[in-house]
């Protein structure tokens, strides 16, 4: 009990103090990523306390002691990259970043991420039985699909700032789409994303936050709705419930009980998950030095319906692949529920012990030093952040490799459109020049 205790005081601390210490009250990186951890593992916590059978032996110790450090981590991390009164050089041009090259990328990004929107919308989803990811064609068009987001916050960014038309008819565009996906869908993720892009936005462009009472009630509301999530989302999605309205459905979504069986019985299971990751990797001993984030990246940037999947298999490398197998060897028996996620605690802890405490320390400190020149005007510095958020948030509850294989999608799928539409616009400039 006095880790959790320790745990959740340490995130309630770390939220209070950027959120009455900085400028931007509850926007700062700390503020959401430390309500994403009380969301997800305090409740599941009070949970496994109940059920000391369900757990090795000090794994629940370790594992509070642990996740303490990487909110300590994140908090520094985050101070340190603020404090740096020097922005990124990247983002100190405007070469790549003017109104006019945004403008022309969020409409190439909005519309090839529309189309493959639609796509994804008109072929059956295959999963893996045991992950339960999506696999097949649906993985490809789900990654490019992506480019809608990149397109929406640059659109609203514009919009904000300029108050064009075109960029309004981008925004609602996106929305088409974005927000079937939170209230239909009940994602997580695009809710996060949608949520943050309206609020950092606003104060990049705007300098408009919201009143601290309101972050206050976001914080709980998010803390709540994180447990419940996943009864919504059964209600919206079950098929018996075809013929009734939203709000029909929506009132059908009993909260309250929703939240206390998670006290319960622990929900997903995530932090169970963790425990058991953990603790066997401590008992072992036994570390990956972070491989697996190569197969990731192979996973997510090779397409094995077109090297062939024998040829994509080929280039991992069998390092604690697949995913937590280290945990197996110490708990050969554990059958963690389908679809749940292991937290980004146990990756880390599984890739060095508890020196990989600094990757939440690293990424804090990206988010710190791209949030100093976001908020100096930097139009890239904005954009990447305010499209970047969501995914470092996911440091926690889901992997910590995701922030690095979403900066990669970044440098690789999205900057070369804006080198090719600066080159493009160079290229017209110069023959007005000859031709005037």
């Amino acid at each position: 009990m006095f880790s959790l205790v320790c745990f959740a005081v340490i995130n309630i601390v770390m939220i209070i103090y950027w959120l009455y210490g900085s400028s931007s009250r509850g926007l700062g990186f700390p503020v959401f990523a430390g309500t994403v951890a009380l969301a997800i593992v305090v409740p599941q916590g009070i949970a496994f306390l109940h059920q000391p059978e369900l757990l090795p032996e000090g794994g629940f110790t370790l594992t509070m002691f642990f996740a303490t450090l990487c909110t300590l981590a994140i908090w520094m991390g985050f101070a340190w990259g603020k404090k740096n009164p020097k922005p990124f050089g990247f983002f100190e041009s405007d070469t790549y970043f003017n109104d006019k090259i945004l403008f022309q990328a969020a409409f190439c990004f909005t519309l090839l991420g529309s189309v493959f929107f639609i796509a994804l919308n008109h072929i059956e989803i295959e999963r893996d039985p045991i992950t339960g990811n999506w696999t097949g064609i649906a993985t490809i068009l789900l990654f490019f699909a992506q480019w809608l987001k990149v397109g929406f916050v640059m659109a609203l960014y514009l919009a904000l700032k300029n108050r064009k038309r075109g960029a309004w008819i981008l925004v609602c565009i996106g929305l088409v789409f974005i927000l079937p996906a939170i209230f239909l869908n009940g994602r997580r993720a695009d809710s996060m994303q949608f949520m943050a892009a309206i609020l950092l936005l606003n104060w990049f462009v705007r300098h408009r936050t919201l009143p601290r009472w309101c972050f206050l009630g976001l914080i709980l509301g998010m803390i709540f709705a994180a447990s419940v999530t996943g009864t919504y989302r059964h209600v919206m999605k079950f098929q018996d419930y075809t013929g009734l309205s939203y709000w029909e459905r929506l009132g059908m979504v009993n909260w309250i009980d929703a939240y206390q069986k998670v006290l319960e019985d622990g929900g997903g299971r995530e932090l169970l998950n963790c425990i058991h990751g953990i603790s066997a990797a401590d008992q072992q001993m036994k570390f990956d030095c972070g491989i697996p984030l190569w197969n990731l990246i192979v996973w997510s940037f090779i397409p094995g319906q077109i090297i062939s999947p024998a040829a994509k298999q080929a280039l991992y490398l069998q390092v604690n692949w697949p995913l937590y197998n280290i945990t197996y060897d110490s708990f050969p028996d554990y059958v963690p529920l389908t679809g749940s996620m292991w937290l980004g605690y146990t990756d880390a802890f599984q890739s060095f012990w508890w020196f990989r405490a600094a990757t939440f320390f690293l990424i804090a400190w990206i988010m710190g030093r791209v949030y100093s020149s976001a908020e100096k005007g930097s139009s890239g510095a904005i954009c990447f952040y305010t499209w970047i958020f969501n995914f470092a948030l996911h440091i926690i509850p889901a992997l910590t490799f995701v922030f690095w294989t979403n900066l990669i999608y970044w440098l690789v799928f999205c900057m070369p459109f804006l080198f090719l539409l600066q080159k493009c616009n160079q290229s017209k400039c110069s023959v007005e020049v000859r031709n005037p």
